[in-house]
């Protein structure tokens, strides 16, 4: 199964939408400027896109006996990202593939935008994600093969991890050993049976989730619906 790997920000921005996809259309990228989009599709409510940036590497190299030489190589930062029109001034932003920094992606938004835009990224809380997508009537059959909890309390000043592995369901299991205890979820790994298909996704707390196709829409339903629920 190919899976993706997302991270979700929640936007505000005061522009409307079509304002939104005509600055990304009349950024194209150019090696003049090397940061630009190549937008793909336009949908009512969304805009696929792929962010576009040449960076130039300049190495110093001291050869053995004390010349310096300057090495320029070129390096692309290339990756997908989704817009979507939630509600009036309120968006979501979809990356594929996160790269170390978004700096530079995030800055030239802000600038196409001139200033009317605030993102932040989105946490999971990872049993809340879990327990809300079992309730989709499309899932059938589950199970949890990992999980990773930390902030375990063992007494009044001590603390612990543990990382579970499971052919059936760690989910339970941790909860049968430490239901009457403090913890925070930090990962959940589980296939499932959803549509008569078998999807699998992994749910991190830092926001990352890694799911097959089919799971893209449920997962994007439970973001949209905690961030709304969030800015009200």
């Amino acid at each position: 199964m190919i899976q993706n790997r997302q991270n979700w920000f929640n936007v505000r921005c005061d522009l409307p939408f079509r304002s939104i996809i005509n600055q990304l259309n009349s950024t194209p990228y150019n090696e003049s400027t090397n940061i630009g989009f190549d937008v793909l599709e336009i949908n009512p409510k969304r805009l696929f896109s792929r962010y576009i940036e040449r960076q130039i590497i300049i190495e110093e190299l001291r050869h053995p006996f004390g010349a310096l030489e300057k090495i320029n190589s070129t390096k692309y930062v290339i990756f997908q990202f989704e817009v979507i029109h939630i509600n009036n001034d309120f968006f979501l932003i979809k990356i594929l593939n996160l790269p170390q920094s978004l700096k530079n992606f995030v800055n030239t938004l802000s600038g196409l935008f001139h200033g009317d835009f605030f993102i932040s990224r989105i946490g999971i809380d990872v049993e809340d994600c879990f327990n809300t997508l079992l309730q989709s009537d499309c899932i059938t059959r589950f199970s949890v093969e990992k999980l990773i909890a930390s902030c375990i309390s063992f007494g009044e000043k001590t603390m612990a991890s543990i990382n579970l592995k499971s052919s059936d369901n760690a989910y339970n299991e941790f909860k049968k050993r430490y239901k009457k205890t403090q913890y925070k979820l930090d990962k959940l790994m589980m296939t499932l049976r959803f549509n008569d298909e078998w999807e699998s996704i992994e749910i991190s707390s830092s926001g990352l989730i890694i799911c097959t196709a089919g799971l893209d829409k449920l997962v994007e339903k439970y973001i949209a619906k905690k961030e709304l629920t969030t800015i009200k």
